[in-house]
């Protein structure tokens, strides 16, 4: 069967920025997905992302400084 990006993308964020554990997620949508469908969804995010995720770990290892805090202890 195949899903279509919403229910892909809305699968995954649900899963990584909320903390969904799989099976609840599973019966979310109205249809039965598949024990390997899910952790799929998670896997090609993560592939898609990579390469922005490099191009952000570039540009801040470049950097001149970098904030670590909110509070940077100078008055």
């Amino acid at each position: 069967m195949q899903y279509g990006e919403r229910i892909r993308a809305a699968a995954t964020y649900l899963h990584v920025y909320h903390l969904l554990p799989y099976e609840r997620l599973a019966g979310l949508f109205g249809c039965k997905l598949a024990a390997g469908t899910l952790p799929r969804f998670i896997r090609d995010a993560s592939a898609r992302a990579g390469p922005i995720h490099e191009k952000i770990r570039e540009k801040v290892v470049s950097s001149n400084f970098m904030h670590n805090d909110e509070w940077s202890g100078a008055t």
